[in-house]
């Protein structure tokens, strides 16, 4: 079978009040395509349900409640969909600007109907609709006052199926969350280009230079991105070439190039999903974020404003002015204002910064970070005193469904005599949390350790694991040095379901512990990128499983690891060498002599020996470096970072990069898997006119992915933001990647139309 084609109109607007508008006022009116009327009520849930936005939709049949053209609806949180035979039908309240023709008056209150349809053109007037998936939730239809004529218990669905709307073609209904998706089913013997579809009530209609689709509608512009097109043969992505065409006025479908009719073709949009500024006054960083299987966003960083916005918060003002840490906790299936769901500061009377953040699966996050603060908030805690006047690492654990000071579940320092700092945390399914940083401590806290002594009197990397459950000495479960003669420095940890620990770094010794290794030696006199793999269960020198080297002849750093399910570790980081090693690169060659990104995937020895499976570098004409990395499940890698480069390698871009002097994010999707060309799946620049940097990237189980990081632009992307205001203020945007809208909605970019 042929799938072709997963998009979806995606209708939002420009306020936060017209979504309650249209929610509120949905809720209440009689649902009707034709004047006849009935009172829903939704068993195991009402409107007033917190979680609503995070609910799959449900699809009601329609047994004589409402007009008979109506074979399902649908409510979502902005609109009703009515699934008729001919078309798709969009209902929507919004508040009237001004009394005239078309506005009416509910409830005493002035609101106006918006009606737009996408009718199917030349096709089955009699399709069968075949509800699928179904759902837990049921319909009561409690019409007039005779209860004999009341129907209950009506099942709903979660998918909607036209079969046959054209010859050898479906189109499957469907939703996440609170936006209506369709996919075309184009089977063999059926042709994409039968596909036609027409507009109606709205504006203007035109496909750009860009081979975008705009639909201009009341409140905005729709912005429907060209199709990306591909197929999977013998487990490598094959790109088709596929655009939209007109027919007509306001009539579009397809134009595909010739592709393989055995295989599926498939069409992988890309859609911001939603995207906001968050800070104070002051300078604000996001520096690290995590998602939870709900869809809940985490981020931390260091903020120096003293009117940081919190919410539910354990610290309501800043410890100084030196800089503190915050917490966030976003949901962005909400917008506006109601997107914001915990904040807080958490700090002392010294400078505090936070660079890792995690959750775990009942939600408690998990914050690492430095401390100069003698008086940073400790509880139940391994240490209770700074162990010096330097820096300290910290880590603290936050129940964010708590309030005030019972949010702060553990918290403690965890340092020597020396600087030390953590850059990463990891937590696995127990609530077991490992961090890494870097020390200057010859006294730095070990336990079990691989090490007992640090190699030199420079820095080196340091692994802690603690149980946040316990209290005082008995939390700390496992530490250790890792590093040889000269500077060595942790940044990125990452676990794995079996509860080994993978950390990466860089480092400058020539004499860095190796174990089973990929690389025995440095590339060079300059750092390298350090991948080691330890079993925190086994004491001593056999806790350390694997442990290489990974360069070229100058510098190169690791900034940030994540694990795949057989265990094969992804890296990202910095290079400076012409000759990093690649596998199926996408660029066999760096594009400057300043540095670019590198993404490299190596199988680390648990099934076989130590090798390297992929890896490539990612830049341009200027500096590039990658900060953080995330893997889905069919092992495509996304990264993040900044770019200075005005030709950063793009593909189906959201953004242009900057051709002027700033630096942008950017993010990458790439296809571990393939070789060459066919590696490289989706990648582009985010940012404004000014400087951001990508700090912190994380992927859901849905296919959207979570940046966050720091953006000085005052025009940055924004879609359905809790903050709106720039400055100089962190950023979390979330792009909704794999079978996700195909109708691109940004208002806050392009304004009403």
């Amino acid at each position: 079978m042929n799938y072709f084609c997963s998009f979806i109109l995606f209708f939002l607007f420009l306020f936060s009040s017209l979504f309650l508008a249209c929610s509120d006022t949905q809720a209440s009116r009689p649902d009707n395509v034709a004047g006849s009327s009935s009172l829903l009520s939704f068993d195991n849930r009402t409107r007033s349900d917190l979680d609503f936005p995070n609910r799959v939709l449900h699809f009601i049949p329609n047994r004589g409640q409402v007009d008979a053209s109506a074979k399902f609806y649908v409510h979502t949180s902005v609109y009703t969909l009515w699934l008729t035979s001919k078309s798709l039908i969009f209902d929507t309240i919004l508040p009237a600007n001004d009394f005239g023709e078309g506005d009416q008056e509910e409830d005493n209150k002035l609101i106006r109907r918006v009606v737009s349809r996408l009718h199917f053109i030349d096709a089955n007037i009699n399709p069968e609709l075949m509800p699928g998936n179904g759902s837990e939730f049921t319909v009561n239809i409690l019409k007039g006052d005779d209860r004999e004529k009341w129907q209950l218990d009506i099942p709903t669905s979660q998918t909607i199926l036209y079969k046959n709307l054209y010859k050898g073609i479906d189109l499957k209904v469907y939703g996440d969350k609170q936006q209506v998706e369709y996919d075309w089913i184009v089977r063999p013997g059926g042709s994409p280009l039968a596909i036609q579809f027409e507009y109606s009530g709205v504006g203007k209609t035109e496909i750009d230079e860009q081979g975008n689709l705009l639909v201009t509608i009341g409140s905005g512009r729709l912005i429907h991105k060209r199709p990306v097109t591909y197929q999977q043969i013998d487990n490598k992505r094959v790109e088709v070439s596929a655009e939209y065409k007109r027919f007509a006025n306001d009539t579009y479908g397809f134009q595909v190039a010739k592709y393989n009719a055995n295989y599926a073709l498939i069409i992988d949009p890309v859609v911001l999903a939603y995207s906001t500024y968050l800070g104070g006054s002051g300078n604000d960083e996001s520096r690290s974020i995590a998602v939870d299987s709900q869809g809940n966003v985490y981020v931390t960083g260091v903020t120096y404003s003293t009117d940081f916005p919190t919410l539910d918060q354990y610290m309501m003002d800043p410890g100084d002015a030196d800089g503190d840490v915050f917490i966030t906790k976003i949901n962005p299936a909400r917008s506006g204002g109601d997107s914001l769901v915990y904040s807080t500061y958490i700090g002392g009377s010294g400078k505090d910064s936070a660079s890792g953040i995690a959750v775990d699966d009942n939600g408690m996050v998990y914050v690492a970070g430095e401390t100069l603060s003698t008086d940073f908030p400790v509880l139940n805690q391994y240490m209770s005193d700074s162990g010096d006047g330097n820096s300290d690492a910290f880590i603290c654990k936050l129940d964010t469904t708590r309030n005030g000071t019972d949010s702060l579940v553990y918290s403690t320092y965890i340092g020597g005599s020396g600087r030390d700092s953590a850059s990463g945390i990891a937590v696995d399914d127990s609530g077991i949390v490992y961090v890494v940083g870097e020390t200057l401590s010859t006294d730095f806290p070990t336990v079990k350790q691989y090490m007992d002594d640090p190699g030199d009197s420079n820095r080196d990397a340091f692994i802690s694991k603690l149980d946040t459950s316990k209290s005082g000495s008995s939390s700390l479960m496992y530490s250790t040095y890792l590093g040889g003669m000269n500077s060595d420095s942790g940044k990125g940890i990452a676990i794995d379901g079996s509860g080994l620990v993978y950390v990466t770094g860089g480092t400058q010794s020539t004499d860095f512990p190796t174990v089973k290794e990929y690389m025995a030696d440095p590339a060079d006199s300059n750092s390298d990128v350090f991948l080691s793999r330890l079993d925190t269960r086994i004491s001593g020198k056999d806790g350390l499983l694997f442990s290489t080297y990974l360069g070229g002849d100058s510098v190169d750093s690791g900034t940030g690891i994540v694990i795949d399910k057989q265990g094969n570790a992804f890296v990202t980081g910095e290079t400076l060498s012409s000759d990093f090693p690649v596998v199926n690169e996408y660029m066999a060659n760096p594009g400057d002599g300043l540095g670019n990104a590198f993404v490299s995937k190596i199988a680390t020895g648990t099934g076989g020996a130590a090798s390297l499976l992929f890896s490539t570098y990612l830049g341009g004409n200027d500096s590039d470096i990658g900060w953080a990395i995330t893997v889905d499940s069919k092992d495509n890698a996304y990264v993040t970072g900044e770019t200075w480069s005005s030709d950063f390698p793009v593909k189906d871009q959201l953004f242009p990069c900057q051709a002027t002097f700033s630096t942008d994010a950017f993010l990458s999707k790439i296809n571990t898997n393939g070789t060459g060309s066919e590696t490289f799946l989706f990648s582009t620049c985010l940012g404004g006119s000014d400087d951001d940097f990508g700090n912190g990237v994380a992927v859901d189980n849905h296919g959207s992915v979570y940046l966050t990081g720091v953006t000085r632009s005052s025009n940055f992307p924004l879609h359905n933001p809790y903050m709106a205001i720039g400055g100089e203020h962190s950023f979390i945007t979330k792009i909704n990647m794999s079978s996700f809208p195909w109708a691109l909605f940004l208002p806050a970019m392009f304004g009403p139309q």
